[in-house]
């Protein structure tokens, strides 16, 4: 971000639930490479239809230079493919007549754009593919409505402590409203095209393959592996984003697959019958999250903490690995921790002081269960290391037998002696 964001982003009414959407604007003539953008404020209940972008930012770089309302932006370099890929799509030089490919003047695909625009901006379902009411999420729909976006880098003012505290707090609703979440996975790699071509075609339900219908498997397989590995797998924001989308589009390239297609892949692989393993556990265990979350609703904020491996997870703030998931978890299960928002005022020691106090306070749950939350808070916040770690750890009390911690609290036979069984300094984890 450049220091000449103030004069880009106007204040946003932070009693109300505004949020900002961008529109991604056609190539100008005298500067096709420049990507240019536009903003729209609305409230969030009263918002068209949009599409919420799911992506890695990835490590910084030197920056590139895209415009927003013709004001200089900074943004990273995968978020400029992004926007390239994006606007290849809102905008493509050809268009499709009955299922067949015609290549049509720039005047003219504007005009067409902006009609469709108007359509679906109509607060209709943008999807042409089904009269239902709600597009079928194993159906990759024909058209989607790309006239609005939110993308967290530019529809938030990331120099604004305040309005960033406000817009994280909403991007559970901002991610579960989006009509449908768009995950960007990258440029395109050497047999990634290949792939998503195939996680499409796995997406109907009809289709099924033989090993003589896979002669290209070597470079299949490469494909399939090189968009399991993807750095977006890894993120700790894309947690959330995939938990709550209603629907779920990849982009790869120029390639778009539908989401059940991955899912096939990862949840019902000797169907394929594809004679072979994915090396891609980041994105295994992102199926793996979504699927327990859409079937199992039980899942509390503590035992997400403790169990899904959030210190592996990046992020470029330490405190988002807490922040990135208070919007899936209701305020009864994070009020007794004092999690009710995020507060990037607080560093990551006074969140981690505050949520001890809060639980000594309220002593909600066995001791056992404490015990393993404080724990793992400890390693998410990287509190388990570097400067004041021994005195941290130090402070902790913890069960004689560690081994009994999980029985003690899933209802074991020592489950409601948690609170008197012999504790001694933890001294180490």
């Amino acid at each position: 971000m450049n220091t000449s964001s103030s004069s880009i982003y106007q204040p946003i009414d932070r009693t109300s639930r505004t949020i900002r959407l961008v529109r991604i604007l056609p190539a100008r003539d005298e500067d096709p490479d420049t990507i240019s953008c536009s903003f729209s404020t609305f409230e969030l209940a009263q918002c068209p239809p949009y599409v919420a972008l799911s992506y890695a930012r990835g490590p910084p770089d030197q920056g590139y230079t895209i415009l927003v309302d013709n004001k200089p932006l900074i943004v990273r370099e995968n978020l400029r493919h992004a926007l390239r890929e994006i606007r290849k799509k809102v905008y493509p030089s050809t268009i499709s007549v009955n299922n067949k490919p015609l290549v049509i003047g720039e005047n003219l695909r504007h005009a067409l754009r902006e009609i469709q625009n108007r359509v679906y901006t109509s607060y209709l379902e943008p999807w042409t593919c089904s009269s239902k009411k709600h597009a079928d999420p194993k159906i990759l729909p024909k058209q989607i409505a790309w006239s609005f976006f939110w993308i967290d880098a530019l529809c938030i003012n990331q120099e604004d402590v305040a309005e960033r505290n406000h817009q994280v707090n909403m991007m559970s609703s901002i991610y579960s409203g989006a009509t449908l979440v768009l995950v960007w996975l990258g440029v395109e790699g050497d047999y990634s095209s290949l792939a998503m071509k195939f996680l499409k075609r796995l997406s109907n339900p009809l289709i099924r393959f033989s090993r003589k219908q896979l002669d290209i498997w070597s470079e299949l397989h490469q494909g399939l592996a090189d968009i399991c590995n993807r750095e977006y797998w890894t993120r700790l924001w894309t947690v959330q984003e995939l938990l709550l989308a209603r629907q779920l589009v990849l982009l790869c390239g120029t390639d778009l697959a539908c989401w059940s297609g991955l899912y096939k892949l990862g949840r019902r692989p000797r169907k394929l019958k594809t004679f072979g393993t994915i090396d891609g556990w980041d994105a295994m265990a992102a199926l793996g999250r979504k699927w327990n979350w859409e079937n199992d609703r039980h899942t509390t904020f503590r035992r997400a903490v403790c169990s899904w491996n959030l210190e592996k997870l990046g992020c470029s703030d330490t405190r988002d690995r807490l922040f990135g998931l208070l919007g899936l978890f209701e305020q009864d299960d994070l009020g007794p921790m004092g999690l009710t928002a995020a507060d990037y005022s607080k560093s990551a020691e006074q969140i981690y002081s505050d949520v001890l106090s809060h639980l000594t306070r309220a002593s909600t749950g066995p001791a056992s269960e404490n015990w393993s939350f404080i724990v793992a808070l400890m390693r998410v916040l990287r509190l388990n290391e570097g400067e004041g770690a021994e005195a941290r750890i130090a402070q902790l009390r913890m069960p004689v037998s560690p081994l009994t911690w999980p029985w003690l609290s899933y209802g074991g036979p020592y489950a409601g002696e948690a609170n008197s069984i012999e504790t001694r300094p933890f001294s180490m984890l």
